[in-house]
């Protein structure tokens, strides 16, 4: 059941009639077959996306949410984050990648609105972040896959 390869040694003389490597066999096999879900805080993930979820202002930004979650792409930092210096309250952020997210619904079709998102998303470049804008009308994965270094790779 143990051996001096494997669990036994000096150190350990005294539970030597303790030690069998086929009592934890349930325990290595369910670290097999676990999932791992990694999380940009120290919350669990499944705590993370329910409170970047709470903060959301729009049904379109939680579907993006799910988006990332089901693809098991890295979430963001953050969610609605005010940037002072730019002018502009971001959608989702990514603290480590100095990215910023927009998801962009139809009243940003609106040439007025186009013209504030580009002038916002100027002022972010110059402040030195990463701008990533997922439009409605946008095929998420191809804007995803665009960004690997911030969101990751895809998993599910």
């Amino acid at each position: 059941a143990a051996c001096y390869d494997c669990l036994m040694t000096y150190s350990n003389q005294r539970d030597h009639a303790l030690l069998d490597r086929h009592d934890v066999r349930w325990l290595l096999e369910a670290m097999r077959d676990g999932e791992v879900g990694l999380s940009p805080t120290s919350r669990t993930r499944v705590d993370h996306l329910a409170m970047l979820k709470r903060l959301c202002d729009s049904q379109l930004e939680e579907r993006w949410l799910d988006f990332i979650e089901s693809k098991g792409l890295r979430l963001p930092s953050a969610a609605q984050v005010l940037i002072e210096k730019c002018g502009t309250r971001v959608d989702f952020m990514y603290d480590d990648e100095y990215a910023v997210i927009y998801v962009d619904g139809p009243p940003h079709d609106y040439p007025e609105r186009q013209n504030r998102d580009r002038e916002q998303e100027e002022a972010l470049e110059d402040a030195g972040y990463t701008v990533i804008r997922f439009d409605v009308h946008e095929y998420w994965d191809d804007v995803a896959a665009a960004h690997r270094s911030v969101f990751g790779e895809e998993s599910a």
